[in-house]
Order: structure tokens, then sequence, then C-alpha cells
């Protein structure tokens, strides 16, 4: 068993952020985001709301995750952390080809089949992400840890402006 104290704030914010991404890919992959501004009532703009609370919600993962590798040690069970999320993300690729091949639900092309044999290069965008983050967090975390309250406060202003502000002005988000 592991010793980790768990902190029931955080867990109970991951919960919410996994029903609030939940709710996110339905409005957004439900086509509910397909109106006309004519017909704008309240349940597009419920819709709307949840989409972008499940964007949002992308970040606060990323976040927490960044909370927990700052003390992350760069030792073997690190690396192994790595490769085990790699093949469980190949596991449920294969699983959900096999299902889809199985069933006949969907037509499987030959680009599907190597997209989910490689799921690495074309899977999901956020263990993407993910894996670069776990791989430069060695990198990272002295140069955060050796950084005084001003800096850092600095450095994470410089970071809200870069991936925050300037998308939402930009149209880039």
């Amino acid at each position: 068993m592991s010793n980790i104290k768990r902190n029931s704030g955080i867990e109970l914010l991951r919960i919410i952020c996994v029903i609030l991404i939940i709710c996110h890919h339905y409005s957004f992959h439900g086509g509910f985001l397909q109106f006309s501004y004519d017909d704008i009532g309240l349940n597009i703009i419920f819709i709307q709301m949840l989409n972008m609370f499940g964007k949002a919600s992308c970040s606060v993962f990323a976040l927490i995750s960044g909370y927990f590798l700052i003390n992350a040690k760069n030792d073997i069970n690190y690396y192994k952390k790595i490769v085990n999320l790699i093949f469980e993300m190949f596991f449920y690729s294969v699983l959900i080809l096999f299902i889809a091949l199985l069933t006949r639900a969907v037509p499987i092309s030959g680009v599907a089949v190597v997209k989910a044999l490689f799921p690495i290069f074309w899977g999901n965008w956020y263990v993407i992400f993910y894996i670069i983050l776990y791989l430069i967090v060695p990198f990272i975390n002295p140069g955060l840890k050796a950084m005084n309250k001003k800096e850092y406060t600095l450095f994470l202003m410089l970071l809200l402006f870069i991936w925050c502000i300037v998308p939402t002005f930009t149209g880039t988000a």
C-alpha cells in the first residue's frame, strides 16, 4: 500500500473536472454547438457554458499534475509511469479497434487501423501533452525550486499572459 497522504479538496476538484470534461465532450461532439444566433436561448447558453468549463477543466488537470510533479524524483519509477501510460493508451486503442471490427458498428479504414496501433502519434492530445510534461519536469523543477516568491509570481504572471490573455484576444484559444 502507498502511504501518500490524499488531499480531499484536490480529489474533489478532480471529480468536478472529470464531470465538466465529460459534459464538454457531450456538448462539443454531440452536435449541440451548431446553432443559429437567431435561436439563442437558455439551452444554447447552458450548452456553451458546459463547453467552456470543460475546456477550463483540462487546464485545471494540468495544474493539479504540476502540483504533484513539483516534488517528483527522477528515478526509475518516474519513467515507469510514462511507459505504463503509453501501454495503457495502446491497450485501450487496440481494444476499441477490436470492438469496432467485431461489431462492424463503423467502417474501419487502413488509416484507422494504423492510428489505433500507434496511438501515441494520433491519440488523445491530452495524454500526449501529459507525457511531454512528465518528460520535461526533471528539467523544469530545479529552476522552479530555485526561484524566490517574487520571481515565481512574475513567472506565473508571464505564463498567464502568454497562455490565457493572448489567446483570448487573438482568437487562438
